[in-house]
């Protein structure tokens, strides 16, 4: 019974905050897509391994400290972009980015 009643409080924070925790992560590190990945592997952690210790006012500010630490992996991992030129005919220029490193 604690459990799924935790479970649904879990979800809930999860719920009404995912759009500050993408925020929050962009304006950390100023990529769209990896602010969304970010945000996708703190609700994971918060949701698969709940911090039972936490006790529920304060389970918000425990989800943003964990997309924190992880926007902060994301910089320690180096993770850059590098243009990579192709030299087969048709493709034009063929210079474009990907991430070299890290996630992605």
């Amino acid at each position: 019974m604690f459990y799924s009643s935790r479970n649904k409080i879990l979800a809930k924070v999860v719920q009404e905050n995912l759009d500050y925790l993408v925020r929050f992560a962009f304006f950390r590190i100023g990529d769209k897509a990896e602010a969304e990945d970010i945000v996708g592997d703190a609700v994971f952690k918060f949701l698969n391994k709940p911090p039972l210790s936490v006790k529920a006012d304060k389970l918000k500010s425990y989800l943003f400290k964990i997309v924190y630490s992880l926007c902060m992996d994301h910089f320690r991992n180096g993770v850059q972009k590098v243009s990579v030129e192709t030299s087969r005919k048709g493709f034009g220029t063929g210079i474009g980015t990907e991430h070299v490193g890290g996630r992605g």
